[in-house]
């Protein structure tokens, strides 16, 4: 299959991507990250063969969007791949104690696209007002949210 792409796009490398590693099979969160992958792949793909140049290649990570609340109250949608390490890091620059409202497994993708959704609550950065719609969506989608929001 690879000698035909390269057949077919005038020297397109393939390359190898990793999926999924697990045992079983994967969840539904899972299956919806392999699938943007997929669209990526096959996109990367078609604008190679219309253009006849390599697109730059876009990585989308897996791990956990998370939802961390300051003393103010304001919360910051982030994403990691090592929450531990990271609510470390975030605790280290900042003064007053941070609580973890969630997590929600996903990649930076999807992250970039709630906080498009929950621009309006933005103060700045990664800080957003904790109004009504957001913190809904975490009830409802977060993991570990309804004890920390309750």
């Amino acid at each position: 299959m690879a000698s035909q792409v390269a057949r077919h796009t005038k020297g397109f490398q393939p390359r190898t991507r990793l999926l999924w590693i697990g045992t079983g099979e994967p969840n539904a969160d899972e299956l919806s990250i392999i699938a943007q992958e997929c669209d990526l792949l096959t996109g990367n793909l078609r604008a190679w063969q219309a253009s006849g140049r390599a697109p730059k290649p876009k990585l989308i990570r897996v791990g956990l969007i998370y939802f961390l609340a300051n003393a103010e109250g304001f919360i910051k949608i982030g994403f990691t791949t090592d929450l531990r390490q990271r609510q470390t890091t975030l605790q280290v620059g900042s003064s007053s104690a941070q609580k973890l409202l969630g997590t929600v497994v996903g990649s930076n993708r999807i992250e970039g696209e709630l906080k498009h959704r929950f621009r309006k609550l933005r103060v700045r950065g990664e800080w957003h007002r904790p109004e009504k719609q957001l913190l809904d969506f975490i009830t409802a989608e977060a993991s570990n949210a309804a004890a920390a929001v309750a």
